[in-house]
């Protein structure tokens, strides 16, 4: 599989309008690693495992994940493969769901 990456660029919202964000869980005195979470509207949707660089980057969708969120303005240009991140304006489309910041745009 080839991931095509686009340029660096800022994204996304004011975090207090952003739908997605990650985050950890807490870590208990004596315990194992956090998780981490991507949570949607503030509450965890999906547990992602811990990336090292040679292993794909899984999501593990949570029984607290209640709502499915989509865009309908992308579902008929997602049915196929992007031949670049930029096409259709996708990554605008999926950045205003995130809170500011630099992101790497991939497909």
């Amino acid at each position: 599989m080839l991931i095509r990456a686009g340029v660096p660029r800022s994204l996304g919202v004011p975090s207090t309008e952003a739908r997605l964000r990650f985050d950890t869980e807490l870590q208990e005195r004596g315990g194992g690693p956090r998780r981490r979470l991507l949570m949607v509207d503030d509450e965890p949707a999906f547990e992602l495992t811990f990336y090292c660089g040679t292993c794909p980057l899984l999501f593990r969708r949570l029984e607290t994940a209640r709502e499915k969120l989509g865009l309908d303005s992308m579902q008929e240009l997602l049915t196929g493969a992007l031949g670049d991140p930029d096409d259709g304006g996708v990554v605008e489309a999926f950045g205003a769901l995130l809170p500011q910041g630099e992101y790497l745009p991939c497909c």
